[in-house]
């Protein structure tokens, strides 16, 4: 079996299992459960929408606040994946370089 480069992460049949396990959940707890969503924030997308078309303002602002908690939290979690990119292999050629070092020194 020839194997492939990358990370499994970005495996397409993995993202593909996940989408369909997040929608069985979002479909059983909806439907077996007291009309909830399970799944990341799709669910409060949808009533979210929902309450803004029936009218419910102070309903929806509810569905709102998790939403937008999530969106800031990938953004923080960009921000400081761009800030450390590099911090490992900076720290490996510093290591690298004192251990040369101190070989020459002894």
């Amino acid at each position: 079996m020839k194997r492939a480069h990358g990370q499994m992460s970005e495996s397409l049949l993995l993202g593909a299992m996940l989408a369909m396990a997040g929608g069985f959940f979002d479909a059983y707890t909806y439907l077996c459960r007291g009309k909830v969503f399970a799944n990341a924030q799709t669910g409060n997308i949808v009533l979210f929408g929902a309450n803004i078309a029936e009218g419910n303002w102070l309903r929806a602002a509810e569905y709102f606040l998790p939403i937008l908690a999530f969106a800031l939290g990938v953004v923080a979690a960009e921000i400081v994946k761009r800030r450390y990119k590099n911090a490992r292999a900076t720290s490996t050629s510093t290591g690298d370089r004192l251990s040369c070092w101190s070989r020459s020194c002894c």
